[in-house]
């Protein structure tokens, strides 16, 4: 049991990294603060265990949208 906790948490602290890292060159403050409303919500982890990250690239895309007409 305590075993599979640091595994999940190890998962996730990997996953958390990666794409803070990722959103924050892509995106800057913008994309961290949407990837932290996610992670908030839980879905972050639902979504990455589904292999479903279309959420994140739907973020992505509704971000150009909002630089093109600035």
């Amino acid at each position: 049991m305590f075993n599979t906790v640091i595994y999940i948490n190890y998962k996730t602290y990997i996953l958390a990294s990666t794409l803070s890292k990722f959103f924050l060159n892509a995106c800057g403050s913008w994309g961290l603060r949407k990837l932290g409303e996610l992670w908030e919500l839980g879905e972050l982890w639902e979504l990455w265990e589904l292999g479903e990250l279309w959420e994140l690239w739907e973020l992505w895309e509704l971000r150009e949208l909002i630089l093109s007409k600035n």
